[in-house]
């Protein structure tokens, strides 16, 4: 067991078994976690993560079925809640091979097999704090890479570091303002990142144009060429809405507006418009990486030695005072 102190972490527990729960949040009381939020229905944990920000969910896989997935994309998508970073840990009683692969794609940080000992869960939690794996980032994925081992600088450039507030609180005591700036920061990092793939598919579009331009393809065919660049322009649009660049958002615009203006021309396509193009696709990509440079967080400080904390042995020391079962796991049945 790693030892630390959870006291100034916000925890959302949702678990369908009421003993059960009760009996979890009197263990993460005992170890320090002085705000827990807890209850039976997915609600509890949407009005909660609305309302503050937490640090850590724990929650049951069964409570969401098939929706499970969805919903924690919800929130690392940064569509629900105020921090799409937090670490979420999912609890499932003796989950299949295709409940495990859902439930790892909505993006959790862990899956926790019930029946599970105390000390296994905190282990879980414990380990979250320091070795937490950096996040991919796609139109359909946001959440920790599933690569069973990350070294550091391993195509770095695939992943994106996000803020683990547990952490932050836990080693660098950051105060609230500064969490709130690292996740703002870590936002933006993940916009950026999902705009890299149509940045290279517009790319990829105006040199093909441009090719088909100058060998005089078929022109039905450079049309299409140009339709596509529309879609890919206005997908673009949306990604730096997400990503907040002022400063992009005008080269977008005019792209947009350059194809919009050559694909609604009925006749061939004008060599200046195509050079016009293709420098605004230069200029686009250049804002873009200072964009991303100037974004770019503090280097964080080194981690300080954790301290330590004491585990209680299970459910079963508690029962005297009714608050769960004789056993040394919980979530049996």
């Amino acid at each position: 067991m790693i030892g630390h102190r959870y006291r100034d972490i916000r925890t959302v527990l949702v678990e369908s078994d009421a003993s059960l729960r009760r009996g979890l949040r009197s263990v993460l009381v005992e170890n320090g976690m002085r705000e827990v939020v807890h209850g039976q229905g997915v609600r509890v944990m949407l009005d909660a993560i609305e309302q503050e920000m937490f640090d850590l969910i724990l929650c049951d896989v069964s409570l969401l079925g098939p929706e499970f997935a969805k919903v924690m994309q919800e929130i690392r998508q940064n569509r629900i809640g105020r921090n799409p970073f937090v670490v979420i840990v999912a609890t499932a009683l003796e989950p299949t091979e295709s409940r495990v692969m859902g439930t790892l794609n909505g993006g959790v940080d862990d899956l926790l097999s019930k029946p599970a000992s105390i000390t296994q869960l905190l282990d879980r939690v414990g380990h979250l704090v320091h070795g937490r794996k950096p996040f991919v980032a796609t139109d359909t994925y946001v959440g920790p890479t599933r690569r069973r081992f990350v070294r550091p600088g391993e195509n770095d450039h695939d992943l994106v570091h996000v803020p683990n507030t547990m952490r932050d609180k836990m080693v660098e005591h950051l105060p609230e303002l500064e969490l709130q700036r690292r996740i703002s920061e870590g936002v933006i990092r993940v916009a950026e990142k999902k705009l890299q793939s149509p940045l290279t598919g517009l790319d990829s579009l105006i040199s093909s144009s441009l090719e088909r331009f100058e060998t005089g393809g078929d022109s039905e065919r450079l049309r299409r060429d140009f339709d596509h660049l529309l879609d890919w322009g206005r997908e673009l649009e949306q990604r730096k809405r997400e990503a907040g660049w002022g400063s992009v958002a005008a080269l977008i615009e005019a792209l947009v507006e350059l194809v919009e203006r050559i694909t609604q021309s009925p006749s061939r396509p004008r060599r200046a418009d195509l050079e016009a193009l293709s420098k605004l696709g230069v200029m686009i990509r250049r804002k873009v990486a200072i964009e991303q440079f100037a974004s770019l967080p503090p280097r964080p400080a080194a981690p300080s030695t954790p301290s330590g904390v004491q585990v209680p042995r299970g459910f079963g020391d508690m029962a005297a005072r009714g608050r769960a079962r004789q056993t040394e796991s919980f979530g049996a049945h």
